[in-house]
C-alpha cells in the first residue's frame, strides 16, 4: 500500500516539474509575441505561476477567437487560454463555463476582478 502511494506522489511530483518556472519577463515577452504557440504558453506560464503583474497582457484583446492547432494545447482558442490563466490567478470561478467560444460576460467578470485589484495596468 505505501508503494503504491509513494510511486503516486513521485509520478505527481514528475509531472509538475515539467514546466520550468520562468521569469516575469520570459512570460512576458511570450504575451507579446506575434506567434499563437508563444501567446498559449505565455497564458499557460502566467496562470501556473499566478502572475499577477501580467493580468493587463492577458486581458488584452480577450474574446480572440483564433484556434490553436499545436496537439500539446488540443484545439484551444486564444480567449480559453487568457480564461483558464485568469481563472488560476484569480482563484475565482467564472459565472458560467469556459469554452472555446469567447463570452463576453466571462470577460467582464474577470475585467472587473482586475480592475479592483489594480491589475489593468502595466505600471502597478
Amino acid at each position: 500500500m505505501s508503494n503504491k502511494i509513494f510511486s503516486v506522489l513521485l509520478v505527481s511530483i514528475l509531472l509538475s516539474c515539467g514546466y520550468k518556472n520562468r521569469d516575469t519577463e520570459q512570460i512576458k515577452e511570450l504575451l507579446l509575441s506575434e506567434s499563437i504557440d508563444d501567446v498559449f504558453e505565455g497564458n499557460f506560464l502566467a496562470g501556473k505561476q499566478k502572475e499577477e503583474g501580467l493580468v493587463y497582457l492577458i486581458l488584452k484583446d480577450a474574446d480572440d477567437p483564433k484556434i490553436i492547432h499545436n496537439i500539446k494545447y488540443k484545439g484551444m482558442s486564444i480567449y480559453q487560454s487568457k480564461m483558464m490563466a485568469l481563472k488560476n490567478i484569480s482563484g475565482l470561478e467564472p459565472t458560467s463555463q469556459i469554452t472555446h467560444k469567447p463570452d463576453s460576460s466571462i470577460v467582464a467578470f474577470y475585467t472587473e476582478w482586475a480592475f479592483e485589484r489594480g491589475l489593468l495596468y502595466s505600471d502597478r
